[in-house]
C-alpha cells in the first residue's frame, strides 16, 4: 500500500512539473542571433581615368573581396 501511495504522489508531482516546464521555459530570455539580414554594397562612382577593379584580403577568419578605384 505505501508503494502504490508513494508512486501516485510522485506521477502527481511529475505532471505537475511537467504542465510547469512551458511556463518557466517562457520566461527565459532568448540567445538566438538575429536573423540576417542583406545589406546592398555601397555605389562606387568611377572617376574619368580609373576604372573599377575588385581587392582580395585575407582578415584571419575568411577571404573578403570589395571594390577599389584604380586610378593611372
Amino acid at each position: 500500500m505505501k508503494t502504490l501511495c508513494a508512486l501516485f504522489v510522485l506521477a502527481s508531482l511529475s505532471g505537475l512539473l511537467a504542465d510547469a516546464m512551458p511556463v518557466l521555459a517562457a520566461d527565459l530570455p532568448d540567445n538566438r542571433a538575429p536573423a540576417p539580414v542583406y545589406v546592398p554594397p555601397p555605389r562606387v562612382y568611377a572617376v574619368p581615368g580609373c576604372r573599377l577593379g575588385t581587392e582580395r584580403w585575407w582578415d584571419g577568419y575568411g577571404w573578403h573581396i570589395r571594390s577599389i578605384q584604380v586610378c593611372r
